[in-house]
């Protein structure tokens, strides 16, 4: 009796063993998934800041090519004012030339 009482204790105690193992392997099993998939949304977050920082850049450059485009129509616009200014300036001298020699 006492042989399989020992036999008997030894079967749960190598079932509660196989059972610990099993377990341990599940949770083991479960936290490497809740890994992966926690470094995939990180490479994923890390993804989309990078698409982000580019698109922002490129907003940037557009900007900047947009303001460069303003200036130098700006600048040829106030050329072409001042080259009209005196053209009438010229004008106006000739027509007050012309008026004094009347008078």
């Amino acid at each position: 009796k006492d042989l399989e009482r020992k036999l008997k204790t030894a079967y749960v105690n190598k079932e509660r063993a196989a059972q610990h193992q099993e377990a341990m392997l599940i949770r083991k099993l479960e936290n490497d998934r809740e890994q992966a998939i926690e470094e995939t949304m990180e490479y994923d977050r890390q993804l989309d800041i990078q698409r982000q920082e580019e698109r922002e850049q490129h907003r940037r450059r557009n900007l900047t090519a947009q303001k460069e485009v303003l200036q130098k129509q700006m600048l040829a616009r106030e050329e072409e004012n001042g080259k009209l200014k005196e053209e009438a300036s010229r004008d106006k001298t000739m027509i007050d030339d012309i008026i004094a020699k009347i008078n």
